[in-house]
């Protein structure tokens, strides 16, 4: 269902026609400019609870529309009124209108028109799948009480950590004695495909033979990814949340990679944005993802038939003090390990981490500065988005390599009594 609101900016009084898509996020929040002064503009909505499918077929047209259509509150948050006065300002001027379709990209040529909804030809495109599951939803809103379980289990307090997790249902499973280890894993699987989840796997089928090849060493491995575990997912955590809080910003071009689709960047759209919140997104998602290429080179090691702390011309003391940019050169190589370093841009980095990205409110995109001398390239809202969605989901397939090892490190223990 499409959802027409007439609203206008509370800085210029520009009048805005908003559409916005009703989809399964009950409470999406989204930000996005004023097509006249370029100021952000923040709304959301509040989706009650619809009644079955049933009861909605019983009813007429009219009264089922109407029971949908009262269903959502809609909310000025920032920067916006809602606007009373007559259609005959021309409201519906082309030029002001402004689609809210939340988990669905859309094309750019269909932004702007007053007849057209953009969510038609999405459908057409990639089907109905590419709207948000119910899986994906009870992740998205479980994702608070999910964040207090792990940072307690870190903390190493399980009596508190098992309390938060009595208070959701993850992935339709009631079993309590589910390890975090697995649930932090299968939540991980949130944000992977099929595809990159077989490459994963393709990793952890290795795991007999480095065992036969030299247990000691393979022990010594999971011991070092035990003892880095809770120092990296302490700040994998605020990424995750950060992803979080931009959910309406990153789940379009998340759904349709998840689906195995190639998308087209230059030809579908993003319709929230808030630049203050994503200007350092990729810089912390890339220090972090350095921090994890310690796990990745290790096991790049193992399976190169060397120690895991064994690099061609280095070992692991050196390897990690070493410069970032530098950090996935040991294993770009390995076909079984290269997927998690395809996004990795130092330049990107590089702008994002120190302060040298900003906003062209002008051109409408992104301005990158870094390196000596300095060098500038200019990058269009969906295309840093989409780059730090790649790297994201690098970070946390990465990390379900870490979490995999650190588990093996505890099963191990237990099994030798060590």
């Amino acid at each position: 269902m499409i959802k027409r609101i007439y609203i206008k900016c509370k800085t210029c009084e520009c009048p805005i026609t908003l559409r916005i898509a009703v989809l399964s996020n009950d409470k999406p929040k989204y930000t996005f400019t004023c097509p006249n002064c370029k100021m952000d503009i923040t709304v959301g909505l509040e989706i009650k609870k619809l009644p079955e499918l049933s009861e909605l077929t019983s009813l007429s047209k009219d009264e089922a529309l109407n029971i949908l259509y009262n269903s959502t509150q809609f909310n000025c948050i920032d920067n916006c009124e809602i606007n009373t006065e007559e259609k005959s300002l021309k409201l519906d001027d082309e030029k002001n209108i402004i689609n809210l379709m939340g988990e669905i990209p859309y094309k750019k040529e269909e932004a702007n028109s007053s007849t057209l909804f953009p969510i038609f030809s999405t459908l057409k495109n990639f089907g109905t799948h590419t709207i948000v599951s119910k899986q994906d939803t009870i992740v998205h809103e479980n994702w608070t009480n999910l964040k207090t379980a792990w940072k307690l289990s870190l903390k190493r307090n399980e009596t508190l950590s098992k309390t938060y997790r009595k208070k959701y249902i993850f992935f339709s499973s009631k079993d309590e004695d589910f390890d975090l280890d697995s649930e932090i894993y299968d939540f991980s699987l949130f944000f992977i495909g099929n595809k990159n989840f077989s490459l994963l796997d393709e990793i952890f089928k290795c795991t007999p033979t480095i065992i036969d090849r030299n247990e000691k060493n393979y022990y010594e491995y999971i011991k070092f990814c035990h003892n880095k575990f809770s120092k990296l997912e302490e700040k994998i955590i605020p990424i995750i949340t950060s992803y979080m809080a931009n959910y309406e910003t990153f789940s379009p071009y998340m759904v349709i990679l998840k689906n195995g689709f190639d998308l087209d960047i230059n030809e579908y759209k993003i319709d929230s944005f808030n630049f203050e919140e994503l200007k350092t997104f990729y810089g912390e998602c890339f220090e972090v993802l350095a921090d994890l290429y310690a796990i990745i080179a290790g096991l790049n090691n193992l399976l190169n038939n060397r120690k895991y702390d064994e690099f061609l011309e280095m070992d692991m003391n050196k390897y990690l003090i070493i410069d970032k940019a530098n950090k996935s050169n040991c294993f770009k190589d390995n076909l079984k390990l290269n997927f998690l370093c395809f996004e990795y841009d130092s330049f990107i980095r590089n702008s994002s981490h120190h302060s040298g990205t900003r906003y062209d409110y002008d051109k409408n995109c992104i301005v990158l500065e870094a390196g000596k001398p300095l060098k500038e390239k200019e990058m269009n809202i969906e295309e840093y988005v989409y780059h730090s969605l790649l790297i994201f989901r690098e970070v946390i397939e990465a990390n379900m390599v870490l979490i995999f090892y650190n588990h093996a490190y505890e099963l191990y223990t237990k099994r030798n009594l060590i």
